[in-house]
């Protein structure tokens, strides 16, 4: 939510300019864990895994990787489209979708 408020508030054309930019430069960036929320998705998928809440092989780090790419291609495709869908709505829809498939 917090990544959906930032771009929402910047708009689809600067946040579309800001993707074009990282394109163009193609400098490898930190991200995902240099981005907001990274270690706080890591310790709650660290404490779910623990209670037995989640089920898989993976890590909590490459479990928070897996969702910081699709936020990342939520946002892109919401540029793509010029705003014409909810971002918070879709990327929540895309991140349960991904995360079903983990429950116990």
């Amino acid at each position: 939510m917090v990544i959906h408020r930032r771009i929402m508030e910047i708009g689809c054309a600067i946040a579309a300019r800001r993707y074009i930019m990282r394109l163009k430069q193609m400098k490898p960036s930190d991200f995902p864990r240099g981005e907001p929320g990274w270690s706080l998705l890591v310790a709650l998928f660290t404490k779910a895994m623990s209670l037995g809440e989640l089920n898989t092989t993976l890590s909590a780090e490459e479990l928070t990787e897996s969702c910081f790419f699709i936020i990342r291609g939520v946002c892109y495709t919401w540029c793509m489209e010029s705003g014409s869908f909810d971002l918070s709505a879709t990327a929540r829809v895309q991140l349960e979708r991904f995360l079903s498939g983990f429950r116990s």
